[in-house]
C-alpha cells in the first residue's frame, strides 16, 4: 500500500493514531439584506486555540462566497421579477471534527433569476497537525479511480431505487475515472464520503448524491 499523508491516516484510520478528543463548535451566521437581495452564510466556529487555523480556513471559504455575491448583487444584479429577490445562502454539515482534523461539506444556494436556484458544494478537509488543507491527491487513489467510479455508480443507483426514482428506462451519466471526479470528499474515522452535484449524473430535480465508502471497502479497493 502506498504511504498516505497524516491527514488520511488520522481521519480515516488507515492505522492507529493518537486521539485527542472531539471539539465543540458554535454555529455562526453572516448576513446582509437589501431591498433586492439577501446573502446569508452559516458556518461553524470551533472552540479552542488549537482550532484557530481551521477556523481561518473556514472563514476564508465563507468570506469568498459572501464577497463574490455581494459584489455581484451590488454591481451587476438586475431584479428579474418585480416581486422577486436575489438570494445567496450557505449551509454546512460537519462530518468530523477533533483536534487532529476537520471535515466539512458546505452547500450553497444561489438565485439571481430564472425558474430554479443553483446549488453547489465545497468541501474542507483540514489537517490541524500539519496546518494544511488536504485535497483528493492526499487520498492516493489515482490508481483506483475506475474501481471507485464503479462503486459510486452502483451506490447511486441503489439510492435512486430506494427513493423510488429508478426504473428500467432510467440512466445516469458515467463518473469519469479521474481524480477530479472525487474532489468533493469528506472523511470520518470509519468512512469516506464522495458528493456529486445535482445534474452531474442525473436530473437536477433529484438533488445531490453522497456515497459512503466504508473503510473496509476502501481498503479492499486500494490494497
Amino acid at each position: 500500500m502506498k504511504k498516505r499523508t497524516f491527514f488520511v491516516i488520522a481521519i480515516i484510520a488507515v492505522m492507529l493514531v493518537a486521539y485527542e478528543g472531539k471539539v465543540n463548535y458554535e454555529p455562526k451566521v453572516k448576513t446582509t439584506k437589501d431591498t433586492d437581495w439577501e446573502i446569508t452564510a452559516n458556518y461553524p466556529k470551533f472552540e479552542g486555540d488549537k482550532m484557530a487555523n481551521a477556523n481561518k480556513a473556514i472563514k476564508a471559504i465563507v468570506d469568498s462566497f459572501y464577497n463574490d455575491w455581494e459584489e455581484f448583487f451590488t454591481t451587476s444584479y438586475e431584479r428579474i421579477e418585480p416581486d422577486g429577490m436575489g438570494a445567496a445562502e450557505m449551509s454546512y454539515q460537519v462530518f468530523y471534527a477533533d483536534t487532529d482534523a476537520v471535515s466539512i461539506l458546505f452547500e450553497t444556494m444561489e438565485y439571481s433569476g430564472g425558474m430554479h436556484p443553483r446549488h453547489s458544494y465545497i468541501t474542507l478537509n483540514y489537517d490541524i497537525v500539519k496546518k494544511r488543507i488536504a485535497d483528493v491527491s492526499d487520498l492516493m487513489i489515482e490508481d483506483y479511480v475506475q474501481e471507485l467510479a464503479d462503486y459510486c455508480e452502483r451506490d447511486i443507483i441503489r439510492q435512486m431505487k430506494k427513493r423510488g426514482v429508478w426504473d428500467e428506462l432510467t440512466t445516469i451519466s458515467e463518473i469519469e475515472p479521474t481524480l477530479a471526479s472525487f474532489n468533493l470528499f469528506n472523511a470520518t474515522r470509519s468512512s469516506l464520503y464522495f458528493t456529486f452535484n445535482e445534474g452531474k449524473l442525473t436530473g437536477n430535480w433529484l438533488g445531490k448524491f453522497t456515497v459512503e465508502l466504508p473503510m473496509d471497502s476502501f481498503n479492499a479497493i486500494t490494497d
